[in-house]
């Protein structure tokens, strides 16, 4: 019994060893930040990374690696997050849906203007399609949800939210259908908050309602609006939980470590 035990430890061990080995994505003499990942509900040897890389005078783009085997190897593709006539991208999100098609959710740079964009690839993140969800002058933080539950009167859209302007912003919503065309683009959430808001989040309940929370500053808290016909209206918001600052910030951006 007592070699039975062992060997089952000795197999334990070695197995965990396979398995749990880092793997270096890629190397290179270039910074990476704000990375991101997502694995593939439909084949769970498809993950993609996406990262902040490039910081050049051009701005930076994403770099995004995807691997078939379950991480033993690693490709980049040739998609940098940048569509044709821009420059720049950060922030990147990846959501996948039901059917193994990934989204990508990411900024991007036209002349003095910051857009949001959302691509897609039915490849496992080899090549990429893109439509600019939000064309708007300053965006900024974007998210990203999938309705994924088959029990949704909404099942298969694509919602992608973001910060809009600068010191009292808008929190924007767009909603893309399942062929990936634009319902709405202008949809704004919280339009009886002023002042300055940040860090947007999104979720899909099973029936369909969607969940948009964000940080208000002139709120000093963190708060959240429903919609029940798909995004294109919300209700009043709710406050979710104060944020108590530090006495030497009166931000919730650069408070100190």
């Amino acid at each position: 019994m007592k070699k039975i035990f062992i060997l089952s430890l000795t197999l334990s061990i070695s197995i965990y060893s396979l398995t749990a080995q880092d793997q270096i994505v890629f190397d290179d003499n270039e910074p990476e930040s704000e990375l991101h990942a997502a694995i593939n509900p439909t084949d769970s040897m498809n993950m993609i990374v996406a990262a902040i890389n490039d910081f050049s005078e051009n701005g930076s783009s994403l770099s995004i690696y995807y691997t078939l085997d379950f991480g033993g190897t690693w490709q980049k593709s040739a998609f940098h997050g940048v569509p044709s006539n821009h420059k720049g991208a950060g922030d990147p999100v990846l959501k996948f849906d039901n059917n193994g098609v990934v989204y990508l959710s990411n900024l991007t740079g036209d002349n003095d203007a910051v857009h949001t964009i959302m691509s897609y690839s039915f490849d496992k993140g080899i090549t990429w399609q893109s439509i600019i969800t939000n064309n708007s002058q300053q965006t900024d933080k974007p998210w990203m949800a999938v309705d994924g539950n088959n029990t949704s009167s909404h099942y298969g859209k694509k919602y992608v939210v973001t910060i809009v302007g600068e010191e009292d912003n808008s929190v924007i919503l767009s909603v893309i259908d399942t062929n990936n065309a634009i319902v709405s683009n202008s949809i704004d959430v919280f339009p009886n908050v002023s002042g300055f808001k940040h860090l947007p989040n999104i979720e899909c309940k099973s029936n369909g309602y969607v969940f948009i929370s964000v940080y208000s500053e002139s709120l000093k808290s963190i708060i959240i609006a429903k919609s029940t016909d798909g995004g294109l209206t919300f209700g009043s918001h709710s406050i979710i939980t104060p944020v108590s600052l530090t006495p030497d910030s009166d931000s919730i951006i650069g408070i100190p470590d």
